[in-house]
């Protein structure tokens, strides 16, 4: 019990600091940039721009690895002609720090910032889309500075009700200083929202991520796939990734395709 509340953000965050390359997911026209967060850390994320009037997503990865795993869903974005800015937290790859709760919110906030200052991004047709821990990340940002519309893929309805699926067997409630609750901000948050869960979830199971569905207040609509945590996408295939970009298109006012 001691061993887990002293060490519990290396059992939350596992990040890694070696990046892969934009060209091993085919991706061209990717700006490496960096900016700074409210307490001074440098972040470095990727961006890709939209084609003209079309939405920008910011994308919120899982607590492993870093944002450039993620390049393949940059590539999807690039190929819908949605813009995506691939967000570095704290300790991750190339940015500064370490990762905690309250600092990877801050670090939501500098790139919703960042994003803010670019002068060719409409930021009215601005999406957050969160994956797993991510999803954490784009609902604190959607509660204070509501997107367009929101994604969220396996989302957890809280870390207290998440650590119980993981270490049943240990008073977690009492032991957790990161609390995540991603179901009370979900009641708050206004925006049409998409949520994807694949039924054989390991790791978040399904019903919290249900939970956090029933407490959107807004248009919304959840995709079931059946699979495990870590294959949604290929998973999903086409069907899915045709769904979350119609989606976009549909509530960030973009042009018909």
């Amino acid at each position: 019990m001691g061993l887990l509340y002293l060490l519990q953000n290396r059992l939350i965050f596992h990040p890694e600091s070696e990046m892969m390359e934009p060209a091993y997911f085919g991706l061209a026209g990717i700006e490496e940039v960096s900016y700074l967060a409210e307490d001074g850390l440098r972040l470095t994320s990727w961006f890709s721009p939209s084609r003209p009037n079309e939405p920008t997503i910011i994308f919120f990865h899982g607590n492993a690895g870093n944002l450039s795993h993620r390049g393949g869903r940059m590539k999807e974005a690039q190929e819908a002609g949605l813009g995506m800015l691939l967000v570095g937290y704290r300790g991750y790859g190339k940015s500064e720090g370490a990762p905690d709760e309250e600092g990877l919110y801050r670090d939501a906030r500098a790139a919703l910032a960042y994003l803010r200052a670019r002068p060719e991004v409409d930021t009215r047709k601005l999406v957050y889309f969160g994956e797993s821990l991510g999803c954490a990340v784009a609902l604190d940002l959607a509660v204070t500075d509501p997107p367009a519309a929101i994604i969220l893929e396996a989302p957890f309805s809280s870390m207290r009700e998440e650590a119980a699926a993981v270490f049943p067997w240990l008073p977690t409630s009492l032991l957790l200083r990161s609390r995540f609750e991603n179901e009370k901000k979900a009641s708050r948050v206004r925006s049409p929202a998409l949520v994807v869960h694949g039924r054989r979830d390991e790791v978040v199971p399904f019903e919290l991520g249900k939970k956090v569905f029933a407490a959107l207040a807004g248009k919304k609509r959840f995709f079931e796939l059946d699979c495990h945590h870590n294959d949604i996408p290929e998973a999903g295939g086409n069907e899915y990734r045709e769904a979350w970009v119609r989606f976009v298109r549909q509530n960030a006012g973009a042009r018909d395709p």
